[in-house]
């Protein structure tokens, strides 16, 4: 076989599985996304009449919790210094589990007594948005929206 032929070869090659492990690092899973590192509430958007409008609600005592995904499935939320129930210190860190359905689209918080649904709208290294969903009706109208930012 011609020498140059057999170049030709090898470098395609390394060019195969160099592009293939750059395009791997570009790439994580939603799940690995969520879990890489504690995400940080910064913003809430409200619609309380079902209009459609969203209204900048990020004063509430919401917009300073830390969320962290753990990869064995569990999930803790933790009040920083703007406390919803300052007199409930046993509000000030919440446990749950996660998971994610349809399609890795809906991120699902299971409570002790309750599941909350959210849509996932975008997610990044760097920021998710999160749209509210009625599990008992998921046709109904989004009423709140969270935006979480590391």
């Amino acid at each position: 076989m011609n020498p140059y032929f057999k170049s030709l070869i090898v470098v395609t090659l390394l060019l195969i599985v160099s592009a293939s492990t750059i395009s791997a690092g570009f790439f994580t899973s939603v799940s690995g996304l969520l879990t890489q590192s504690i995400w940080n509430e910064t913003e809430s958007w409200r619609d309380e009449d079902g209009d459609g409008l969203f209204v900048f609600d990020s004063d509430s005592c919401q917009a300073d919790n830390n969320w962290l995904f753990r990869s064995d499935g569990t999930f803790q939320m933790t009040e920083n210094i703007r406390k919803c129930e300052p007199d409930m210190p046993f509000l000030d860190t919440i446990n749950a589990t996660w998971s994610l359905k349809s399609n890795e689209t809906i991120l699902s918080l299971g409570f002790k007594e309750f599941d909350v649904d959210y849509e996932i709208i975008a997610i990044g290294e760097h920021e998710i948005i999160l749209h509210i969903k009625d599990s008992d009706n998921p046709t109904a109208p989004t009423w709140e929206e969270m935006i979480l930012r590391r």
